[in-house]
């Protein structure tokens, strides 16, 4: 009997190896610059993502999700630490002449996506289009191949992918693949046929307009109000070709690689773009919900936990949802939380933050599933919305309820100070004089 006991034992409790090969294949889908409501499950009246909606109908489609920044840099590190701003430190940065320049590297200390999946016996492969995401900063570790393409369409991306595909195919063991896009990030292409269809009563003299849009960032009409509103209808016409274009390739990429329908699949938006909602164009200028809420969902294999949830969560998120459909769970304490199963109890503050540049001054934002506070710590502007009534963030509120407005800067204070600090040694990449001018000059320097 003891014998039989022995075996039942280590039968049922003693880890087997090939339990480790039943974990599922997962891929992290990206896309830059895209806002939430750019996507058909997200709202967009267009048919801008078909191929996305088909993968969201079968996930928890997250209706209330947000950016931990209204630009690539600090969102990403967010993805990949669990981290906000303020702990991963990763918050500036600039390109010119075609090198990164004045961005913090993700340092050592931190733990990263990557890096937790191999120690549960993942196989790790990254493609990133956006040379932000340069392996020089820190975004390759943990990865077994890793490539930037720098700022390409997603045919490139996907061409990069297939040259992968032997190894994730037939290699041991399960796989982690992550696949970045850039394409609706300015300037914009006009990609056919969509543009046209999306906006079909464009004529010769909408020509300088659209000139005007495909600038980057896209540089719209001063003092015109039906000039920049027929300057917003272009060139968001011309995003959401990009999108559509991007979900082609998806789609494409899917029919090539047929083994990627398989794997539990994350997607996400690093952040969004705004067409004169605030009046402003592209992005990394405020953290208004056009620039700060994006696209998630979860699709498990099994197909569980479909349907939409409301509550409000953030890119930090990501990493523990990995984590957890991997069989494991992240490595340190983090703000993040799984995104399977149901709703934590209680409301939920979320934090975005953004640092363009040291004249511009420091943002930070406090979200809840009511409220909505912005500051900017160098001007002292302060912003108050309440999402239950007005989600577009259309009326600021903080001067008719003063009160509410000091309850959450209360609040943002005391959830920075619950934060893990940065870490105490930062590398970050020198920029010359020289070039910090120019950047300056031409309003690069984030």
């Amino acid at each position: 009997m003891l014998r039989l006991f022995l075996i039942l034992f280590v039968i049922v409790f003693i880890p087997h190896p090939a339990r480790a090969a039943e974990r599922p294949n997962i891929l992290l889908l990206t896309i830059d610059t895209i806002r939430a409501d750019a996507t058909g499950f997200g709202g967009c009246a267009r048919p801008t993502t078909p191929f996305l909606d088909s993968l969201a109908a079968g996930a928890m489609v997250f209706d209330n999700a947000h950016s931990t920044s209204s630009w690539t840099v600090p969102a990403v590190a967010s993805m990949m630490t669990g981290l906000y701003p303020p702990s991963h430190g990763v918050v500036h940065g600039a390109i010119a002449r075609g090198a990164v320049y004045d961005q913090e590297v993700l340092s050592a200390e931190l733990p990263i996506l990557a890096e937790e999946l191999k120690k549960l016996g993942y196989r790790t492969y990254g493609i990133a289009s956006n040379a932000h995401l340069a392996p020089e900063m820190g975004y390759a570790r943990g990865f077994d191949r890793y490539k930037c393409v720098g700022f390409t369409d997603a045919d490139s991306v996907n061409r990069s992918v297939l040259r992968w595909k032997s190894i994730i195919e037939n290699g041991k063991g399960p796989w982690f693949l992550w696949v970045h896009y850039y394409d609706p990030h300015h300037p914009y292409h006009e990609r056919r046929p969509w543009f046209r269809t999306f906006v079909p009563d464009v004529t010769r003299a909408d020509g300088p307009m659209i000139l005007m849009a495909k600038e980057s960032p896209p540089r719209a009409p001063r003092r015109q109000t039906a000039a920049a509103a027929r300057f917003a209808v272009l060139a968001r016409g011309l995003y959401d070709a990009e999108v559509r274009y991007t979900d082609e390739a998806i789609r494409q990429l899917f029919g090539t690689l047929p083994f990627l329908s398989d794997a539990a699949i994350v997607m996400a938006g690093d952040h969004g773009e705004e067409f004169l909602e605030h009046d402003n164009t592209g992005h990394c200028r405020n953290l208004h919900a056009e620039t700060v809420r994006v696209p998630l969902f979860v699709r498990q294999p099994d197909g569980g936990g479909a349907g939409h949830r409301a509550d409000p969560v953030s890119l930090v998120d990501v990493p523990a949802t990995l984590l957890r459909l991997a069989g494991g769970q992240w490595a340190k304490a983090s703000p993040g939380m799984a995104l399977i199963g149901p709703p934590a109890a209680g409301d939920r503050t979320l934090l975005a933050q953004l640092e363009r540049n040291r004249e511009y001054g420091l943002d930070e934002a406090i979200i809840t599933s009511q409220w909505k506070y912005i500051v900017n710590r160098t001007s002292h502007k302060t912003l108050l919305f309440d999402l239950a009534t007005d989600a577009i963030e259309a009326t600021n509120l903080a001067a008719a309820r003063p009160d509410e407005a000091a309850t959450q800067e209360t609040r943002l204070i005391a959830f920075l100070k619950s934060l893990a600090p940065p870490p105490a040694v930062i590398e970050k990449r020198a920029l010359s004089k020289e070039v910090e001018a120019q950047l300056k000059g031409a309003g690069y320097i984030h």
